[in-house]
């Protein structure tokens, strides 16, 4: 935006300069006649013995003296005809000297300095102005960008402090679940000790009552010889049916993934109660509970491998580490119960999809060192979480066990978050038992389950496919001989049929 130029006021001006010289008071001027002018004039020259007169070409004013002042009418006279020289026609000369002196002054260097002053801040104040705009907008730029980068900043350290709380939160409940295992595990070891010690109070009255009639050298072969017939009469009632024995389609084949747990005791009890052997497909490392895994082990289950971590990004990150991870846990196991076991189920099962490495590879690999995986053909559904009631975990089993034509190989889980699965057992084998299925534990002559067959059931299969095809093929050329040998004695027996005819219209 331009300011608009202002023309200085000359008018104003000379007033100012005549007030600066202390002028006296205007006189009035009469322009009526030249006698009235000069006698006015002289009267002004006296009032005013210091007034400057105006004289063409003069640029500095002055003041006559004393001596000069009888002459004054005679010199403004002079100035006034010479200055007259140019006009047309006569006027007063007075007043055309007020009229130049007010109106038509000269401009002075100052009123020139002024304007190029004028010009001058008027620029400086344009680019004043230009230059706060662009302040202005800079400004505006710089605060937007550091508002979006101020709010990550925020919203960063923020999520960075709900992470670390969560992270505090998460090792609270670890903690939490750890001080109540370490609790439950205490009250179970007292309750055993306690247990212990009153059966060892009563063995001790029992001795005690028969050492008045009894040796102690006989006392102790009979109570041998008790403990033997005892063991022998629990073998007897806890010896499953054999296998062989059962018709394909009603055995129950129960098996338990991602154990031992808190559970696990409870489970191992209902089993026994219930005088049934499961398979358990564990996850181990260097801190499970050994006791309860000897235990699974003394009374008669099966122990499988499951996986160290059950962390599919390190069980089949590659077959290297799925090797490690399948010989970590057969290790542990053979450390902690002396048995070789070579029995495996995959975590996520063989037809899972979140495997990096092969699965054909793995299944290899399990061949070659002699093991033998199984997947299953019913579930109750509780890996998918704690959702269902122990009745319908129930119902989630019979659909599938009734829908089976093989053997059932039962899918379940021995892990803290679900206890609905133990409370659905009893019930369970009660309503299988009835229908007429048999338990039984997996052994090294049951019929695997797989998801995903293996190169040498691939084998198998291509082998029977053929054997199918060439039996067929040879039933198929048996038959079209057999055709081709009935259509030959079908048309022999046409021919001999026309040479009886024909004999027979010869002879008449």
């Amino acid at each position: 935006m331009s300011k608009k130029k202002r023309k200085p006021n000359n008018h104003q001006q000379n007033r100012n300069n005549g007030n600066n010289r202390n002028t006296a008071p205007k006189a009035n001027v009469q322009t009526a006649s030249g006698d009235s002018s000069a006698q006015n004039e002289a009267v002004v020259a006296e009032e005013r013995p210091e007034a400057t007169l105006y004289q063409p070409g003069v640029t500095e004013y002055e003041t006559p003296s004393e001596e000069a002042a009888p002459n004054a009418e005679v010199t403004k006279t002079e100035a006034y005809e010479s200055y007259d020289e140019t006009e047309e026609s006569p006027v007063n000369p007075m007043q055309e000297v007020m009229k130049e002196h007010t109106f038509y002054a000269p401009r002075s260097s100052e009123e020139s300095d002024w304007d190029e002053d004028e010009e001058a801040e008027e620029e400086a104040y344009n680019r004043d102005s230009v230059n706060r705009l662009k302040k202005l907008i800079l400004v505006g730029l710089v605060v937007l960008f550091l508002i979006p980068i101020i709010l990550c900043l925020i919203l960063f350290f923020r999520m960075n402090s709900m992470e670390d709380q969560m992270e505090q939160l998460r090792q609270d409940l670890l903690s939490k679940k750890e001080r109540i295992r370490i609790e439950r595990l205490a009250e179970e070891n007292a309750s055993k000790d306690a247990a212990a010690k009153l059966d060892k109070e009563a063995y001790a009255m029992l001795e005690k009552d028969r050492a008045g009639s009894t040796p102690a050298l006989r006392l102790n072969d009979a109570s041998e010889k008790d403990a033997e017939e005892a063991s022998t009469e629990e073998e007897v009632t806890t010896e499953e049916v054999d296998p062989s024995q059962v018709e394909e389609g009603k055995k129950i084949y129960l098996t338990f993934d991602d154990g031992p747990s808190e559970n696990t005791g409870r489970l191992l009890d209902v089993l026994k109660e219930e005088n049934v052997k499961a398979t358990f497909f564990m996850v181990l490392d260097d801190k499970c509970d050994q006791q309860v895994i000897r235990r699974m082990a003394a009374e008669g289950h099966t122990l499988g491998i499951h996986s160290a971590s059950h962390v599919y990004g390190e069980i089949y990150g590659s077959l290297q580490s799925f090797k490690e991870d399948v010989q970590t846990v057969h290790d542990l196991l053979y450390e902690m119960t002396g048995q070789d076991v070579k029995l495996y189920r995959f975590p996520g099962g063989s037809s899972n999809r979140v495997a990096d490495v092969p699965i054909e590879d793995c299944i290899d690999y399990l061949e070659e060192e002699g093991y033998t995986y199984f997947d299953w053909n019913a579930s109750n559904g509780d890996s998918s979480g704690c959702g269902y009631t122990a009745d319908q975990l129930t119902e989630n089993v019979l659909r599938y066990v009734r829908n089976n034509t093989g053997a059932s190989v039962v899918l379940m889980h021995d892990f803290t978050p679900c206890p609905e699965t133990i409370d659905a057992l009893p019930g369970l084998i009660e309503t299988l038992r009835a229908e007429g299925y048999v338990f039984l534990p997996i052994d090294k002559d049951t019929t695997p389950v797989h998801h995903r067959k293996t190169r040498t059931e691939q084998e198998e299969e291509y082998e029977e496919e053929q054997a199918r095809l060439e039996k067929a093929s040879e039933e198929k050329a048996a038959l079209e001989k057999a055709s081709e040998e009935r259509a030959a004695a079908e048309s022999a027996s046409e021919e001999e049929a026309g040479n009886d005819s024909d004999e027979e219209e010869e002879q008449e």
